[in-house]
């Protein structure tokens, strides 16, 4: 009897995995990096950074998801250390067809929140950032992404900017939200 209900409950769970880009599906995913810098001509100078950036979103129509994005990022820099939150939303579109297992995407997200520095000062900033690239379906289920990716950020207390130009790896889980979806699926 376990055995059977077991084997129901995979079943199940295996329907609501088997999901791609399709309107009414959820995207669960993110990115995760790690990043050591110096200077050749300041031997104090080092920089170690650890960065988490988590997504949620819905499907509102096939190819087209937006959602909610946040960033953690902790860091140290001489003898100082740092970390931030960010948060905010984010939208995705995929160029090719749903069913494909390479698709091109293209991502923008816009987020705020604020930064604290070993001294306790804290500075409020907001980021905006533009991506593309491939997204590698491994599963109808599973993607990882290589994109390109442009972002600006700024400091609410000071006139700078920070462009940046970066190559992330990501990945992304597509949940099927509904029963019909996963069976529409499945079909």
């Amino acid at each position: 009897m376990r055995k059977i209900i077991l084997l129901a409950v995979l079943v199940m769970s295996s329907r609501l995995l088997f999901a791609q880009v399709e309107k009414g599906n959820l995207l669960i995913g993110g990115k995760i990096g790690f990043s050591s810098e110096s200077n050749s001509e300041d031997d104090d100078y080092k920089l170690s950074r650890f960065v988490f950036k988590p997504n949620v979103g819905y499907f509102f129509m096939n190819k087209l998801a937006a959602g909610i994005r946040g960033s953690i990022e902790s860091g140290k820099y001489y003898d100082d250390s740092y970390s931030d939150v960010l948060i905010g939303p984010f939208v995705r579109y995929y160029l090719l067809a749903a069913a494909m297992k390479t698709n091109i995407l293209i991502d923008a997200c816009y987020k705020f929140g604020s930064e604290k520095d070993g001294t306790s000062d804290s500075y409020g900033k907001n980021q905006f950032a533009i991506s593309a690239g491939p997204a590698f379906f491994i599963s109808r289920c599973f993607a990882i992404e290589m994109l390109l990716q442009y972002s600006t950020l700024k400091y609410s207390d000071f006139s700078d900017k920070y462009n940046k130009i970066a190559f992330v790896i990501g990945f992304q889980l597509f949940l099927a939200a509904k029963k019909e979806a996963a069976i529409k699926t499945a079909q």
